[in-house]
């Protein structure tokens, strides 16, 4: 099982968003467990741009530059 986690984030005029747990999955890898929440968005959003999420450079998967992890700790250490 894995707690997939979202990062907080900030952007101007909308002030701060603090991390968020995005679900859990039964899965046994963070790849896997990106990939269902993805699945899971897509029934929602439909025309979603898959473009929007990708492996960053330092190997973290993000949506909307906005990185994933699989603890709440690392999550919560950008903005909380």
């Amino acid at each position: 099982m894995i707690d997939l986690w979202r990062e907080g984030w900030g952007a101007t005029g909308e002030g701060i968003n603090p991390a968020e747990l995005q679900g859990t999955y039964d899965v046994d890898t963070i790849d896997e467990a990106v990939a269902a929440w993805w699945e899971a968005y897509r029934e929602k959003y439909p025309n979603a741009n898959p473009d929007l999420l990708k492996r960053e450079e330092d190997g973290h998967w993000s949506f909307w530059r906005i990185r994933f992890f699989d603890n709440e700790t690392d999550a919560r250490r950008f903005l909380g």
